[in-house]
């Protein structure tokens, strides 16, 4: 299963409906910009960044 990690205005919902559509299962996990970041968040992306 996939693991979506999104965040308002990145651009996440076209994978999110690429993913919908394409009828494949996926796990939606949507990160807040905080500050100071989450260290779990920054664990698996080390600049704080959704890509898009």
């Amino acid at each position: 299963m996939y693991r979506l990690y999104t965040r308002a205005n990145t651009g996440g919902f076209v994978v999110e409906a690429a993913l919908a559509l394409a009828g494949v299962p996926f796990d939606q996990i949507d990160v807040p910009k905080s500050n100071p970041p989450d260290q779990a968040f920054l664990d698996i992306s080390p600049l704080n960044q959704v890509r898009s």
